[in-house]
């Protein structure tokens, strides 16, 4: 068996709703996939890996585009 290709980063970030879980941003990178998202229940939608700071920025954005603008306020907060 070959073996897996190395990922550029290992990470796995989700928001949800505590009252419907199924309700979701989730953001995870894993053999064969690579980095990608989930929004709700929908497909796996792929994204390119550029850096650390580009893709919690697009976590944010999908975050924000689900939940609203609380995400902005959080994305502060952990800086």
């Amino acid at each position: 068996m070959p073996d897996k290709p190395k990922l550029p980063a290992k990470f796995s970030w989700i928001a949800y709703l505590e009252s419907d879980r199924q309700r979701r941003v989730l953001f995870d990178t894993h053999y064969p996939f690579g980095s990608h998202y989930h929004i709700d229940q929908q497909e796996r939608v792929i994204f390119s890996w550029d850096s650390l700071d580009k893709s919690l920025d697009l976590f944010f954005q999908k975050v924000k585009e689900r939940f609203g603008p609380f995400a902005q306020e959080i994305k502060e907060i952990l800086k």
